[in-house]
């Protein structure tokens, strides 16, 4: 990952960059036509988003299970984790590199029940006493 200019011939304006990214994913994925949303619908889009889509209730209660796998390397350590996490909770949690086993055991059995929350994970990850907070903040990136 890098910075966009670095692969740029000459400079773009953020707006000719967003139209010439929309044109090729509308070439790419043969898109014949699109639809331009009114501000009425704007409008309710940005409700829902504020008023429902991210309240406790709807990430907690209402979410649709997903799973996050992520591998990154540590101190040229490869770390592999999987969470698997229904209605905001994870509810499995798999930990594997090279460190001993049990200490990635019993970080595992942490996570498990506890929200997928960035700053609930990063209690955790700094409570094992596993990781510096420099590697803490590396894991939390990969997560999310």
């Amino acid at each position: 990952m890098g910075n966009i200019l670095s692969y740029l011939n000459s400079p773009l304006t953020l707006e000719d960059f967003t139209m010439g990214l929309f044109q090729f994913l509308r070439d790419y994925y043969k898109v014949k036509s699109t639809y331009n949303f009114s501000r009425q619908e704007l409008d309710a889009i940005e409700y829902l988003c504020n008023n429902k889509y991210i309240t406790i209730a709807w990430i907690y209660h209402y979410s649709p299970p997903f799973e996050v796998k992520r591998e990154i390397r540590i101190n040229g350590q490869l770390i592999t984790i999987s969470l698997k996490v229904d209605k905001g909770i994870i509810t499995n949690a798999i930990l594997n590199s090279m460190a001993p086993m049990s200490d990635w055991k019993d970080l595992s059995v942490q996570l498990i029940h506890n929200p997928y929350d960035y700053n609930q994970i990063e209690l955790i990850l700094k409570a094992s006493g596993l990781f510096s907070d420099d590697q803490v903040m590396a894991i939390l990136k990969a997560l999310f």
